[in-house]
């Protein structure tokens, strides 16, 4: 990643990290450690650059020492996508001390005229649909713009 931001050091450029269930799961613990290691910001730089992590259908991660301490980190950004009939998203849960970081986008797959009636309601479609019909509920996150 530095030789990247190296390579790149007079272009305006952003980290973006995708991920759904196990793979979202990662991606919120790869934009932590992004932000907490510094990976994020260039030689001689005031500002880091941004880093954005997107998920969906994320089980639990970390505890709320995790969450306070993502929540801090600078130019650190994360989207939830959470479907309300995706089970995943429950797991491990409160219970057991875990805590959602980021931002929720909360949305229901069956409420959608777009989608095929199907007992399975949890796919790539789904996915890909939520998130293009939630684009203004997207923006209203700011994702792209820098904390001042």
């Amino acid at each position: 990643m530095k030789c990247q931001l190296k390579k790149y050091k007079d272009e305006d450029v952003s980290i973006t990290i995708l991920g759904h269930s196990l793979g979202a799961a990662l991606a919120v613990v790869n934009a932590f450690d992004i932000g907490l290691n510094g990976i994020n910001v260039r030689e001689g730089a005031k500002e880091p650059v941004l880093v954005t992590a997107i998920v969906h259908g994320c089980p639990g991660v970390g505890d709320a020492d995790f969450k306070k301490k993502f929540e801090s980190l600078d130019g650190v950004r994360l989207l939830r996508g959470k479907n309300k009939i995706d089970l995943i998203t429950l797991y491990p849960g409160w219970l057991t001390g875990y805590r959602d970081v980021g931002d929720e986008l909360l949305f229901d797959s069956r409420d959608s005229p777009y989608l095929k009636k199907s007992k399975v309601r949890l796919s790539f479609q789904v996915v890909m649909h939520s998130l293009s019909t939630n684009v203004c509920s997207i923006a209203e996150h700011n994702l792209y713009a820098r904390k001042i």
